[in-house]
């Protein structure tokens, strides 16, 4: 199941999408402010941001600016009553993956939303690199290469890699790793596993840039 960040400052907006997107089957978050909407972004594992742009002391462009500082490919599409062109040049001119008028059909969002996940899932057949470790990761086969030597990994291990390289500079929580890779309830987390599995990750393939931030998780830093 997806999950789409929802940042608005109407209550009665972020109730009402939420609806909306969560009987298309989407898992939606909400936030009524940016400054809750970065520290939502920092502690889920989210595929999509939707945000406005008229908010309180942030607005979505420095919001959106503060995501892409520390996750350069995060998805993010601007739903916004904003009439002005000036706003949406900066947006694009951002990269956000789409610039939508509040008032377009609910069929059309939808629409939209389903093609910036789409291009989000061809992304993820990519090829992945960390110049700084001198990894070469081939999604389609599972292959993990370290300074062009093929290195086995468990199942495990592998899907712990490949998160931390698709979200780099990023910290992410050991709820968020085990419910990604575990696919369990972050009340469940065993923090003896995760270790477990990173200290065999930087044995198998000389890793200096994992590190463990304490007592929140782990940061791939490059």
């Amino acid at each position: 199941m997806k999950k789409i960040l929802l940042v608005d400052d109407s209550a009665e907006f972020c109730s009402f999408m939420q609806e909306f997107l969560e009987t298309h089957g989407f898992d939606v978050i909400t936030a009524q402010d940016p400054l809750e909407g970065i520290t939502l972004f920092r502690k889920s594992m989210v595929d999509l941001v939707i945000t406005d742009l008229k908010m309180g002391e942030i607005d979505g462009i420095q919001f959106m600016t503060l995501i892409q500082e520390s996750y350069p490919e995060a998805k993010v599409i601007i739903l916004t009553s904003s009439e002005s062109e000036e706003d949406e040049f900066r947006s694009l001119d951002l990269k956000a993956d789409e610039y939508l008028k509040k008032g377009t059909s609910l069929k059309i969002i939808l629409k939209r939303i389903m093609r910036v996940l789409e291009q989000e899932n061809k992304d993820s057949e990519e090829v992945l690199f960390s110049k700084r470790e001198g990894l070469t990761i081939k999604k389609r086969t599972r292959q993990v290469y370290k300074d062009n030597e093929l290195i086995v990994l468990t199942r495990k291990e592998y899907d712990l890699l490949v998160m931390f390289l698709r979200n780099k500079n990023r910290v992410l929580s050991r709820e968020v790793i085990f419910r990604s890779v575990w696919n369990k309830e972050s009340q469940l987390v065993d923090s003896r596993v995760i270790a477990t599995h990173i200290k065999q990750i930087r044995a198998k393939l000389s890793l200096t840039s994992l590190y463990n931030i304490r007592g929140v998780g782990y940061e791939w830093a490059e």
